[in-house]
């Protein structure tokens, strides 16, 4: 049986996806009421809060129809499922979600570069530390363990 094998690969790329998705998420949005907001927490000016916003803005929407372009793409495979997609078929449509996940990541680090450059120097390295903080807290949630798993992070709970 050929199809498994593709099959798996989806599979594989679809959780990825959608991990790095809720990661990406969760990190670049507003947060639960126990975080303070960023405004509070880089103590910035009202300038650099405006344009923070509007950066914020901007990156949302543009999340939203990379979002909707990612949700067709996964679609189209599903509808498919058990119906026997030749492999071209399914080669091509996995190409689709790896582009879509590649733009996305562009999209973000754009705007993670340009919330970054509004920043002083000591505001950088607060939005730096806290955005890992939050990220490594986001992983071990996600994946249900309590230890770091990439190496990166000195959480100490």
């Amino acid at each position: 049986m050929n199809w498994k094998k593709p099959l798996v690969w989806f599979a594989v790329i679809f959780a990825v996806s959608a991990a790095s998705s809720t990661a990406t998420w969760y990190v670049l949005t507003r947060h639960p009421a126990e975080e303070p907001p960023w405004k509070e927490v880089l103590d910035l000016t009202p300038e650099q809060a405006a344009k923070f916003d509007s950066i914020e803005s901007e990156f949302n929407l543009a999340l939203q129809d990379i979002s909707v372009q990612d949700a067709r793409n996964r679609i189209f495979l599903c509808s498919y499922l058990g119906e026997g997609l030749k492999k071209s078929e399914i080669k091509s449509a996995t190409r689709k979600l790896t582009w879509v996940y590649e733009k996305k990541q562009e999209r973000i680090a754009a705007a993670l570069a340009s919330l970054s450059d509004i920043l002083t120097p000591e505001q950088r390295a607060v939005f730096s530390r806290t955005l890992m903080h939050r990220a490594c807290e986001s992983c071990r949630k996600d994946t249900g363990r309590e230890q770091c798993l990439c190496g990166m992070c000195n959480l100490s709970s």
